[in-house]
């Protein structure tokens, strides 16, 4: 192998690793718009149901869990996202919860959509005791 076939197979290689940085980026952009909608514009209601759908397993999740195989592909699709969280049609639901003029790109990102889902449901969960306390 030459040298610059070497140098080519190096920068292929290392691609996935930066693709994958980038993926988690996404996600960690998503988990803070979701604690921010959590902590300032999501109802109880909101967040309950999105608590409520995403702790809903069934025997067969249960077992598939067990060997490491989950399906939480739902919390990639934000249309679903919209509708557990608020009963909005996802457009009107996404433009309210992330108010920023790039919200429509940022929903195209599976990755963003579960980030979202899993940082509401952690500032949920934070309060959530003590706000059915009451």
């Amino acid at each position: 192998m030459d040298e610059k076939e070497k140098e080519d197979m190096i920068r292929r290689l290392r691609e996935p690793a930066r693709d994958e940085k980038e993926l988690h980026d996404v996600y960690l952009e998503g988990q803070g718009a979701g604690q921010r909608w959590a902590k300032h514009d999501a109802s109880r209601e909101g967040l309950e149901r999105l608590s409520s759908f995403h702790t809903t397993t069934t025997p067969q999740d249960v077992m598939l869990a067990s060997q490491g195989i989950v399906d939480e592909s739902w919390k990639d699709d934000s249309e679903t996202v919209a509708k557990v969280a608020s009963g909005m049609r996802g457009v009107a639901f996404w433009r309210i919860a992330l108010n920023r003029p790039d919200w429509a790109g940022s929903i195209m990102k599976s990755r963003f959509v579960r980030g979202f889902v899993d940082g509401a449901l952690s500032a949920w969960d934070e309060v959530k005791h003590e706000v059915n306390q009451a």
